[in-house]
């Protein structure tokens, strides 16, 4: 079990990297669960197997009872310093701090090769995946990709555009940032956006004395469950948040954290960026 790590959550868990057949039938399953898909896998076993035979590696988390959890598949970059995390998932009654320990140990496995960094992808309009992969990973985003994986059916993401943040995570020197605090509504601002629940989601500053702006988008409590109920605010939310979020991605400005409020902070130059909402 090269590379296990132990850690405690309700009960005794053991995450280690798995080549065996039954094993990888089982996180095929867990992933089926985790993204409610009902014809096509997220990760089919044929794939998994294949992804551990060429030596990237299929992280698996157990618990006291042996059963299979959590799991994360990474893979090696095409640049020897380069790692690619394909995706990680945790059974809903083992959340709360596992994911973060998957991805520690798929830190791990791709130091131990060589590499440096990490890429992967999340949906910019779930917060909880906001909250943790910028707030308490410190990854960066450096792209915003529209439609990254074009139609996608399983229940997490049917009904919607599948837009992405794509992350760079430096595997040496990232740290948490989650002591950024909501922005002040009430104060004085050069736009203020209304989203389709009402509320205020887009905040834009004055230029500074350094001619830059900041500008706040905030994403709704939980798209996943918008999405389930056939919400019509989703196709809205989407459309708010790529103008503003890729928009200004485009124009140059940077993500520079995230609230556990559902902002995004953005620094940059004066937004040019169409009023939507």
């Amino acid at each position: 079990m090269t590379g296990s790590v132990c850690l405690q959550q309700h009960h005794a868990m053991l995450i280690r990297d798995s080549h065996d057949l039954a094993t990888l039938a089982q996180v095929e399953v867990l992933f089926r669960r985790v993204w409610g898909a009902t014809s096509e896998s997220p990760m089919p076993l044929d794939v998994l197997v294949g992804l551990a035979h060429a030596g990237h590696q299929v992280a698996v988390a157990t618990d006291g009872a042996g059963d299979v959890v959590g799991a994360g598949v990474c893979l090696l970059g095409a640049e020897p310093s380069s790692s690619y995390s394909l995706l990680v998932g945790v059974a809903a009654h083992a959340r709360g701090g596992l994911g973060a320990a998957i991805k520690r140990h798929q830190r791990s496995w791709a130091r131990d090769r060589g590499a440096s960094t990490m890429r992967w992808t999340f949906d910019p309009l779930v917060r909880r995946n906001a909250w943790f992969n910028l707030g308490r990973l410190g990854a960066d985003a450096v792209a915003y990709q529209p439609d990254f994986f074009g139609e996608m059916a399983d229940e997490m993401n049917a009904g919607d555009r599948s837009d992405r943040w794509v992350l760079v995570w430096d595997l040496a020197s990232a740290s948490p940032r989650t002591d950024l605090a909501d922005p002040d509504r009430n104060a004085t601002w050069r736009r203020a956006i209304e989203g389709p629940d009402g509320e205020v989601a887009v905040l834009e500053s004055e230029p500074d004395e350094g001619g830059l702006t900041t500008t706040w988008v905030r994403v709704p409590d939980d798209i996943v469950a918008l999405r389930a109920a056939r919400d019509p605010s989703v196709p809205i939310w989407r459309e708010l948040t790529r103008a503003w979020l890729g928009g200004l991605m485009d124009e140059g400005h940077r993500v520079s954290g995230f609230t556990r409020g559902g902002w995004y902070r953005l620094c940059g130059a004066p937004a040019q960026t169409a009023v939507v909402g």
